[in-house]
């Protein structure tokens, strides 16, 4: 399972670095990955300050987590009224984030019920293009940013089974 879980992310990975879009070159960069648990029924909770163009890949390498992104509420949730893009697959879960979200965009990973635990990877992956000096400067991403971490709404169980969220 960890085997294939590792060339899917490889495979993504490849395919994700290079991309033709009406005529032009554009690149996709690995910005940041996140590493993280999540029990069921629970969220952990991200803030991403990045800007420009941005993709998010959710893999789940145990139990089954899901992706709630907003631009204008900090915590969303599976709730309609609380997230902007969602992706709830038992597989990968993409979303493409415009340049045109506001900043920060909250981003909350859901862990599926019908798991205990759910082991999860998450990709933040920018995309720019190859003269990136012919284009607007929020077209490129701004590499000082960062994906930050929100535990105010992780119960003590989560926390002290990622300490990576600590």
């Amino acid at each position: 399972m960890v085997k294939i879980f590792i060339l899917n992310i490889l495979i993504v990975s490849i395919l994700c670095y290079l991309i033709e879009c009406n005529g032009e070159v554009h690149l996709q960069s690995v910005l940041q990955t996140v590493s993280g648990e999540v029990g069921a029924g629970n969220f952990s909770y991200y803030s991403l300050m990045y800007i420009g163009p941005i993709t998010l890949f959710l893999y789940s390498s145990e139990g089954d987590a899901d992706l709630y992104v907003s631009q204008e509420i900090s915590k969303p949730t599976f709730e309609p009224d609380s997230y902007c893009l969602q992706s709830a697959t038992c597989g990968v879960d993409i979303i493409d984030i415009p340049k045109s979200f506001q900043r920060p965009v909250s981003i909350g990973v859901y862990g599926h019920p019908s798991h205990d635990i759910s082991t999860y990877v998450l990709k933040v992956v920018g995309l720019y293009t190859e003269n990136s000096d012919e284009h607007d400067s929020s077209d490129t991403v701004n590499p000082d940013s960062t994906i930050e971490t929100d535990t105010s709404d992780l119960n003590e169980e989560d926390r002290l089974n990622n300490p990576e969220v600590s």
